[in-house]
């Protein structure tokens, strides 16, 4: 029951008694009970009056409580639950965080998306030039070893040639690989932190006139066609290479410039005339015993001298290997007739080539991997 029955219940009830008692309790005598009697009746009227308003007064619907109101939003499925709407609300908030988020990191992303993409593209151009040097190498070796040019005149030789020819004939395997040791100061550093030794540097890698001056004296020479197109594409990475570094040098560290400048210039000639050459030359040494190929040799080893290169010389034939050594070569295993042999060297078939460069105002030292034979007892003869 409401408040507002209950207030016309009380005042319907209780003011038609007030009013009857009053009137009663004032009657002294009958004469006046005709008059009073008109007046009742007349207030009578008046109390029905009322009594019908209290009625609407009742019929008024009573207030829907939240839980009731709850109860019909559900019931219509035209308005949102409470929870509904909080979840809504909270949806937004994670949709505009996430476009806050794009928005303030969007310039980064860019960045990033730019750099991986220029690695990808770098990547692409490595792998395309990985398999240029192989087929150059396959290339390079069926050439020189088939007799690209059958020109040249045996007959000709000269009595000094045969004779160098026959003492060439006498070298070993291992006095071969004697032919490709580059002593080289060890703790000579090409380039350090400033920029004069950079640029006195590339001169170095840029003045390569005795090894083009072989390969012009040897042009008809057998295989050496070879060597020269080899040559052209070296010389014109290398050159292309030097140029950028020398506009980026602005932009390096004082801490940056020693292992940036070596080791990226040290990479191409390792490439192509490390990876390329060397084991190539080292063939036809053993094999056509050619003293062109020995001056060819010469050149290269001087103009890698030159450019701070040198080979790392501690591992020898009859040697044990060390661990230091295990750094530097790529080992293949031979049987072993004796166990004092066990662990030693049998051939060094190809020298590490190392570079020095400073780091942190500290010597580095940057290599490739030799090739060597070890004798070993597990392996069964």
């Amino acid at each position: 029951m409401s408040i507002f029955t209950k207030i016309a219940d009380t005042i319907s009830g209780g003011l038609f008694r007030f009013i009857v008692l009053r009137n009663i309790k004032g009657t002294e005598n009958t004469e006046n009970l005709k008059d009073d009697i008109e007046k009742l009746l007349r207030l009578e009227t008046r109390i029905s009056e009322l009594e019908k308003l209290c009625s609407d007064v009742k019929n008024i619907p009573e207030k829907d409580t939240p839980e009731k109101s709850e109860e019909k939003i559900i019931d219509t499925d035209k308005f949102a639950t409470k929870q509904e709407v909080m979840m809504s609300i909270k949806k937004l908030i994670e949709e505009i965080n996430k476009k806050d988020a794009t928005a303030e990191y969007k310039e980064k992303i860019d960045i990033l998306t730019a750099a991986n993409n220029s690695l990808v593209n770098e990547n692409a151009g490595l792998r395309s030039q990985i398999d240029d040097i192989k087929s150059d190498l396959e290339k390079l070796s069926s050439v020189i070893l088939a007799g690209e040019n059958h020109n040249t005149d045996e007959s000709s030789e000269t009595d000094d040639e045969t004779a160098r020819k026959s003492e060439l004939s006498e070298l070993s395997v291992s006095e071969t690989i004697d032919l490709f040791m580059i002593s080289g100061s060890k703790n000579k550093i090409m380039v350090n932190s400033s920029v004069s030794s950079v640029r006195d540097y590339m001169k170095n890698v840029l003045n390569f006139d005795n090894i083009e001056e072989c390969l012009s004296d040897c042009k008809d020479h057998e295989g050496f066609s070879s060597f020269r197109e080899s040559f052209n594409t070296f010389s014109k990475t290398i050159e292309q290479k030097a140029k950028e570094l020398a506009i980026m040098l602005e932009d390096f560290k004082k801490e940056d410039i020693s292992p940036e400048i070596t080791i990226s210039l040290f990479k191409i000639i390792s490439a192509y005339i490390i990876e390329r050459w060397i084991p190539v030359i080292f063939r036809l040494i053993n094999e056509k015993r050619d003293e062109k190929y020995i001056r060819l040799l010469k050149a290269v080893n001087e103009y890698l001298e030159k450019s701070g290169v040198y080979t790392y010389n501690k591992l020898r034939k009859g040697q044990p290997v060390t661990d230091e050594s295990l750094d530097y070569f790529i080992i293949t295993r031979c049987p072993s007739a004796s166990e004092n042999m066990n662990d030693k060297v049998k051939e060094i078939r190809l020298f590490p080539y190392c570079i020095n460069y400073m780091e942190y105002g500290e010597k580095a030292v940057h290599h490739t991997m030799g090739n060597a034979e070890i004798y070993s007892a597990e392996e069964k003869i």
